[in-house]
This record gives C-alpha cells, sequence and structure tokens, in this order.
C-alpha cells in the first residue's frame, strides 16, 4: 500500500515545489500601470501604455470594451495585431515592461475603455479609459476664458485630486482645499498651461517682478515659501497674460526634422503647429556648436562603434555615456537667425561650415508675439569636396568591391586571423583589438590596400577618429608608433569608410524626430534613407543622457524599427538620440540627433508625505507661541474673517 500511494506523493511534492519557485520568482503583476484617464483630440495619435513586471511566459493582451455592451473586442496578442483597423498597433521593446498600444489618427468612435490583460488563470485586468473629443474651432471665443488644459495635464501624469488646477477660469475662481497636496505636479500643471506660448512679453508689460516670470514661459521656478507668498499678488496678472495669449499667440511647430543637404547647407523641415492661431512667420535659429576638429575626445559622426556600449536591454536604463558637449562656454557659440513666411513648411539654410556641429530651433510668430522653442535639433554638416574625389566617390558606381584580400596576400599579409581581422571589411564588427595588436606589423599594408588609392580621411573625420588616425585613412602609413594603438581599434570605422565610398553603404535615416515624450519612455520615428533604401536589412539606435562636464557613452540598441518605443529612462532628464541603418555590407552614417528631455513623474503618496512633513509652518507657528485661534494664518488657504486678523496681529 505505501508502495502504491509513493508516486502519488511524489508527484504532490513536485507540485508544492514548482508552485514554491513559481511565487518566489513573482507573479505578473500590473501594480506599475498609470490609473489615470486620457484625453485626446480627434486626429492626434495615442498612446496608451501598460506596465507589466514578471510577465515570464505569460501573453498580454489589448481588448476594447464595444460600447453599449459589455462585451470586448481583441485588439492584439502579444506584439501582433489581430483586429483589423491598421491605425491600431503595439510598441514594445523585448524583455522591457512597458506595452504601449498606439492609435494613430485617433477618432471620436475610440473613446470607451481598454484593458490590458494578462493571460493567467484567473485573468489579470487593468482598466484605462480614452475619451477623445472635436477640435475647438478658433471662433469660440468663450475658449480663452476657459482655457481647459485637463488633457495635456492627464498625458503628463497630474492626478484627478488636483486636476482643479488644468483649467484656467478654475485656477483663477479658487476654492481649492489643500494646493499643497498638488506641489509637485505644478511644473507640468504650468507647461500645460502655457501651451507651447512664450507670454513673457507681456509679463514685463504688466510689471511682474522678476522671479515671478518663469511661469510665463511654462517653467515653475518658485521652490521657498518667500518667492510663493511674494508671487501670490501677482498671480491674476499672470494668468491674464496667459488667457490673452492663448488667444492671439502661435504654439510652436510641430516635427521639427533637418536634412544635410552639402557641406554648406541644412533642410529644416517641420508641420504647423496644432493650435488654430494664424502663424505669419518662423524663425529658425542655428547655433554653431563647435566644430569638429575641436570635438575629436567628445564625439562627432558615428563615433567609436568599438567604444559604443552594447547592451542587454533589460540593462538599458542604468548605463552611463561617452563625451557630451554640456561644457561648451557660452561665449563659443555662434547663431544665425533666420525668418521664414508663415506658409512654408521648410528651409534650406546655406552659408555653413563644413564638418561642424549645428544646433537648430524652430519658433512660430505672428503680430501679438511667439511661441516657445522646440527641442533642439543636432546635426553634422558633411565635409567639403577635394578635387576630384567628389566626382569619384560620388558619381561612379562599382558593381563590385575591389578584392582586399588578395591585395594584402600579394603584399605579404600572411594566411589566417591577420588576413582575416586586416583585410575583410564587411567582418570588421567581429574583430577584436588583441588580433589587431597581434598584426600591428601588417596595419601599413593593410589600410594601403583598403584606401585603394583614394584619400578617405574625410569621412574618417567626420566618423569621430583622432587626428593622428587619419593618415591611415589615407593609406600612406609608413611608420607605427605607440601613439597609433588607439588607432587599432578603428577597424571598423575604416571597413565602413570604404565601403560608403564605392556607394554600398545606405544613406543616414531621415526625418529623424521624438513624437511623444514621457517621464519615463519616448516614441522615436524616422523614414528609410533616400540612397539605397532597399538594400536596409536594420536600424541601430543609438542613445545616451546629456550631462554636464561628465563622460558618457552612448548606449546601443540593435535591429530596432519605426516607431520605436525608447523605455527606462529617467525623469526630468535630458536625452540625445539618433540611428543608422544597416545593411549586408555594413553602417550607414548617423541621422540628425533629436536632443529631448523627460518629463517629472508622479511622486508616490509616501514621497509626497515625507516632503511635506519636512516643513510644517502650522509647527513652526505652535513653537512660535501664536494663539490658538489664530493657526489658520499658518497655511495656504487663509478663512478667517477680517476682524480675526486685527485680533491676531496684536
Amino acid at each position: 500500500m505505501e508502495f502504491r500511494t509513493a508516486p502519488r506523493t511524489l508527484l504532490l511534492c513536485l507540485v508544492l515545489l514548482a508552485s514554491f519557485f513559481s511565487y518566489a520568482k513573482g507573479a505578473p503583476t500590473l501594480e506599475a500601470t498609470p490609473l489615470e484617464p486620457l484625453l485626446a483630440v480627434a486626429g492626434d495619435s495615442v498612446l496608451i501604455d501598460c506596465v507589466v513586471k514578471n510577465l515570464q511566459n505569460y501573453t498580454i493582451i489589448w481588448r476594447r470594451v464595444v460600447p453599449g455592451s459589455n462585451k470586448t473586442e481583441i485588439l492584439s496578442a502579444g506584439e501582433v495585431r489581430i483586429i483589423p483597423d491598421s491605425r491600431f498597433s503595439l510598441l514594445h521593446q523585448k524583455d522591457h515592461e512597458t506595452w504601449v498600444l498606439q492609435i494613430q489618427k485617433a477618432q471620436v468612435n475610440d473613446s470607451g475603455r481598454y484593458i490590458c490583460e494578462v493571460n493567467t488563470s484567473p485573468r489579470m485586468q487593468i482598466y484605462r479609459l480614452l475619451s477623445v473629443v472635436e477640435r475647438i474651432p478658433t471662433n469660440s471665443k468663450a475658449f480663452p476664458v476657459d482655457h481647459n488644459y485637463t488633457g495635456c495635464c492627464v498625458n503628463h501624469g497630474v492626478p484627478a485630486s488636483c486636476q482643479e488646477f488644468c483649467s484656467l477660469q478654475s485656477v483663477i475662481m479658487g476654492g481649492h482645499p489643500n494646493p499643497w497636496q498638488c506641489m509637485d505636479h505644478l511644473p507640468v500643471i504650468t507647461k500645460c498651461l502655457t501651451d507651447g506660448r512664450n507670454h513673457m512679453p507681456c509679463c514685463v508689460k504688466q510689471n511682474i517682478p522678476e522671479v515671478c516670470r518663469s511661469v510665463c514661459t511654462g517653467d515653475y521656478g518658485l521652490t521657498t515659501v518667500l518667492q510663493h507668498y511674494s508671487c501670490m499678488d501677482h498671480t491674476l496678472p499672470t494668468l491674464t497674460c496667459i488667457a490673452e495669449g492663448i488667444e492671439l499667440l502661435p504654439g510652436p511647430p510641430q516635427e521639427v526634422s533637418v536634412e544635410v543637404l552639402s557641406d554648406t547647407e541644412l533642410k529644416v523641415k517641420w508641420i504647423p503647429p496644432h493650435q488654430e492661431v494664424a502663424v505669419e512667420k518662423y524663425h529658425i535659429n542655428v547655433t554653431l556648436v563647435k566644430e569638429l576638429s575641436d570635438l575629436q575626445k567628445l564625439e562627432s559622426g558615428m563615433n567609436d562603434q568599438k567604444k559604443m556600449t552594447k547592451l542587454d536591454p533589460k540593462k538599458t536604463g542604468s548605463v552611463k555615456s561617452f563625451m557630451m558637449l554640456g561644457n561648451i562656454r557660452s561665449s563659443e557659440w555662434h547663431v544665425i537667425s533666420l525668418q521664414v513666411d508663415g506658409n512654408k513648411t521648410s528651409y534650406v539654410v546655406s552659408g555653413l561650415q563644413p564638418v561642424t556641429m549645428y544646433e537648430v530651433q524652430v519658433t512660430s510668430e505672428n503680430s501679438h508675439g511667439s511661441s516657445l522653442p522646440t527641442s533642439s535639433v543636432r546635426v553634422l554638416t558633411l565635409s567639403a569636396p577635394k578635387g576630384n574625389m567628389v566626382a569619384n566617390a560620388s558619381e561612379a558606381y562599382f558593381a563590385h568591391l575591389p578584392n582586399i584580400t588578395k591585395c594584402c596576400q600579394k603584399k605579404g599579409v600572411p594566411e589566417g586571423k591577420c588576413l582575416k581581422s586586416l583585410c575583410d571589411p564587411s567582418d570588421d564588427e567581429d574583430t577584436k583589438l588583441s588580433d589587431v595588436l597581434m598584426c600591428a606589423p601588417f596595419v601599413n599594408i593593410t589600410f594601403e590596400c583598403m584606401a585603394g588609392g583614394a584619400d578617405h580621411s574625410q569621412c574618417c573625420q567626420q566618423r569621430g577618429l583622432p587626428d593622428i588616425c587619419l593618415d591611415f585613412c589615407r593609406g600612406n602609413v609608413t611608420q607605427l608608433d605607440y601613439r597609433h594603438f588607439i588607432c587599432l581599434d578603428h577597424i571598423d570605422i575604416y571597413g565602413n569608410c570604404l565601403l560608403e565610398y564605392y556607394k554600398v553603404l545606405p544613406g543616414a535615416p531621415e526625418q529623424f524626430l521624438v513624437s511623444m515624450v514621457h517621464s519615463r519612455w519616448a516614441v522615436l520615428k524616422w523614414s528609410p534613407p533616400s540612397m539605397l533604401p532597399e538594400s536596409v536589412l536594420s536600424y541601430v539606435l543609438y542613445w545616451k543622457e546629456v550631462a554636464m562636464d561628465e563622460i558618457i557613452e552612448y548606449n546601443v540598441v540593435n535591429d530596432v524599427k519605426s516607431p520605436h518605443l525608447l523605455d527606462n529612462l529617467q525623469p526630468q532628464t535630458r536625452y540625445e538620440v539618433y540611428v543608422a541603418a544597416r545593411n549586408a555590407f555594413g553602417l550607414s552614417r548617423g541621422s540628425v540627433r533629436a536632443v529631448f528631455t523627460t518629463t517629472p513623474e508622479m511622486n508616490r503618496t509616501e514621497k509626497a508625505e515625507e516632503k511635506y512633513s519636512a516643513y510644517n509652518e502650522t509647527a513652526c507657528c505652535v513653537a512660535a507661541g501664536l494663539k490658538t485661534s489664530c493657526l489658520d494664518l499658518c497655511t495656504y488657504n487663509v478663512r478667517l474673517p477680517i476682524f480675526a486678523f486685527t485680533e491676531c496681529a496684536r
């Protein structure tokens, strides 16, 4: 009898053991998913995010509740779209926790309840509420008085308890129960309030003190109790300026992108503001950040592929990067200002310097004022043409690459690892520095064969090689010493320049931009290159944090596609991103660089309570011996009859 029950006992133990390990690992959870409802305007793109921790081998399913019933329809399963409507798609990065349902060109009938579901047993679900409204026409006279920016607040994580501050009329009327609860959200609320318009000229005209003016440009800079009380008397004039500006001032241009045309020309493109206020002209600022020769130790072009960190996608939120431009003194920046007619959506900027990094911003203007400038886009101009090289490089097309391996063999490079490591440009990415060092005596032969009698130094310079390495790109290295060791780690750069010369690499991706920014993620978009787009196999993303006086490396994410969800970011942090195209031969030059700042993140209740308890006005008044009947004066929301003020003033 005991023998018969032993298998059952063993099976029960195995089941219990499996359950224990499953519990120890942690069941899937949706706790980190935001619960705030989403508000969008018809025609815009909508992003509904869901954060799933410990997903394990389960599947994420997006559903939508059918209006007027309790039935649901499946929109997507995993990363596969189920619904026939092609406006719906899913954004997700492998092994990451954020799953975003994207709805392009949202319609009013897209409003409703959306379900993020994990197919556990029982099913695990969380609901997201979406409201899509028609755009408010410009002839609505009540709009400036009742400027309602709740949708912006909701999209930036402002909780429902603080959304009374997301209507201009509600702010003017006052009566909020406890403004202190919303202090952490005032920067986002202020940014939504100003709606991308520049209200500063009106605030200056109204003699609003300088310490209070940051609100006029959407930057809530009040930090001390004294500043808050000093600016209270100027609240109504500030709100009056904003109400007037909402009706009269244009919003900022959208989707600004920059295309490099030549060594001295850039083409700037944009979409008109979504605000239906007339734009008379656009103001383009092109700032010379630094000449490339001064940035060799900082960054430029593609930079050194070998030194860029190749990441496990699970760790992309924690890696620091290569050198950034934050330590450049303002006196070294040169600005070119241009004006363009308001009916234009592109402009060619000429007269620039070759091989130079520029930063581009665009502002909308009319007779009443201007918008705030757009986010910066950084771009590197091409190198100046030299002699007949342009004719050879840009006009001739070589159907077959030269046989570099055969050239190396003829000149004495031995068979084996050295021949493969140094003389095969298509195999550069697998070449290790140790292999190159071992084969150092044959380096001069290698680069002579790779150069093919042409000067590739301009390409090498644009891709970030130090000046001491440029002789390798010219193919005229005669003697090696210790200074050249740094150059031996750039074999892939030389190979890509050779392939670019023979026109087998694709062009740089075009129209690269950041379409939406959140506190923890951003959505990136781009178009295929105009040169050899059919040859592109994949795209490579490079991103890093922009820091002041700090060495930061590029993070590298392979095999990305547009649109791409870049997540695991830090709130209120500035980032720089760009992409490159890869085909069977190698990697293109990088696209233009987009610079963006993530939004502040909504603090947890515990953190808020800890912050508020750090300074308690009422406790201070008690310690100072103030009468109990006067303690109501120790809050922002003072509600005492006038005679009480006289009594408490004694």
